[in-house]
């Protein structure tokens, strides 16, 4: 069986391969970041389904990969993330190729663009619905 921290850092490394020069990389919640930044988290309230575990012994994770972007302009920080949502884009592209170390696989399901307060700048972000099965 995978682990729960196997599946993040799995994550993560995807992330790094595709977007390493362009982004801080975390596969954990940070208690701060330095924005561009990617922070892989599980999703709260549906973190792991054991129903899979059931029939297969697979179990399906969810996690949201959040990508906060480091521009100021607002127009340039969301085309930037619309880069990032656009299928097939080298980011969706790494994290549905991910492999691990039994089977299973990685699949983003939906994207969504939004804004967030970081201390007193506004940020925009993408954020990845991403379900793994392992």
């Amino acid at each position: 069986m995978t682990e729960f921290s196997e599946v993040r850092q799995t994550l993560g490394a995807a992330i790094n391969r595709v977007m390493s020069h362009e982004l801080n990389v975390y596969h954990y919640v940070p208690r701060s970041l330095i924005p561009p930044a990617a922070i892989v988290q599980p999703a709260p309230n549906s973190t792991i389904d054991y129903e899979q575990q059931y029939s297969s012994g697979l179990a399906d994770w969810m996690f949201k990969v959040m990508i906060v972007v480091g521009e100021v302009d607002d127009e340039a920080a969301q085309d930037q993330v619309g880069k990032i949502l656009t299928p097939n884009s080298p980011l969706i592209q790494a994290i549905n190729d991910v492999t691990f170390s039994t089977s299973g696989w990685a699949k983003v399901q939906r994207g969504n663009v939004s804004q967030m307060n970081f201390g007193k700048a506004l940020y925009t972000y993408a954020e990845l619905t991403v379900r793994v099965t392992v």
